[in-house]
């Protein structure tokens, strides 16, 4: 899903305006369950950044000509590390999302459908229609499958997909205008709108000006990321104190002995 960095800065970028005006008190344990949330979704957000930067190391030499084609090897390194950084994002949302309800109960109904595993598996509706894999090519050595936001996407509004959302959430309510359940949710409107608008293709490890074309939409959307998980880093710094940091790093840490 590393293609897919643009629309996912674009997604921090709302998350962040909509919860940094929000002067909430959060509780202890709270406080300690949002900066953990927030933590691991930068590093998860580090990840696809660094998987991106990745590939564009890998295609640039076939790119300026200095390659008459992609070669293999470092793209099975990287399909598998953006196999990896997909699952941490998916894995972080999650936990990111409950954080999210806390904030904006309306911006948590329109990005639950990114943090709902699929089938028991790290995966969602949404980030299933992100698609990078390698496969065989009879006429070369492998092609590459991958999907893509199209220009019409990235020029959308997510702030009109909020409005659009707190309107469903606002006319439909539950018994004693309870507010609606994410079981009861009639739409989801992030994942319509990625339907609606991806590029889908498989490119030949030869084809030069179809991967010089790939290349530079993963090229002109990485510095989108790159400049919201810097915004994100900042809210971490601003929002939370260097003990609930500490006490995150550590509960991090501990996991993986």
């Amino acid at each position: 899903m590393f293609v897919w960095v643009g629309l996912i800065g674009k997604l921090v970028e709302l998350i962040l305006s909509k919860i940094v005006s929000k002067l909430i008190d959060l509780k202890l344990d709270e406080r300690k369950r949002a900066a953990k949330a927030f933590l691991e979704f930068h590093e998860a957000l580090a990840k696809l950044e660094t998987v991106a930067h990745d590939f564009l190391r890998a295609v640039h030499p076939a790119v300026v000509g200095e390659k008459p084609r992609l070669y293999r090897a470092p793209f099975d390194a990287i399909a598998r590390d953006a196999d990896a950084a997909s699952r941490a994002f998916v894995d972080s949302f999650r936990e990111l999302h409950q954080v999210i309800s806390i904030y904006d109960p309306k911006l948590a109904l329109l990005l639950a459908g990114i943090s709902h595993f699929k089938q028991g598996m790290l995966t969602s509706s949404f980030t299933e229609k992100m698609k990078f894999e390698l496969l065989p090519n009879p006429d070369s050595v492998f092609s590459i499958k991958y999907s893509a936001p199209s220009e019409r996407l990235m020029r959308a509004s997510l702030e009109d997909s909020y409005e659009a959302a707190c309107q469903i959430a606002d006319q439909v309510k539950g018994p004693n205008e309870v507010p609606l359940s994410l079981r009861e949710w009639p739409e989801d409107i992030l994942l319509s709108l990625v339907e609606e608008n991806l590029i889908e293709n498989s490119i030949p490890d030869n084809r030069i000006a179809e991967i010089t074309e790939f290349y530079e939409i993963v090229a002109t959307y990485t510095p989108l990321l790159t400049h919201a998980r810097e915004q994100l880093a900042r809210f971490l710094r601003e929002q939370f104190t260097i003990e609930d940091l500490l006490y995150v790093s550590s509960k991090i840490k501990s996991s993986y002995s």
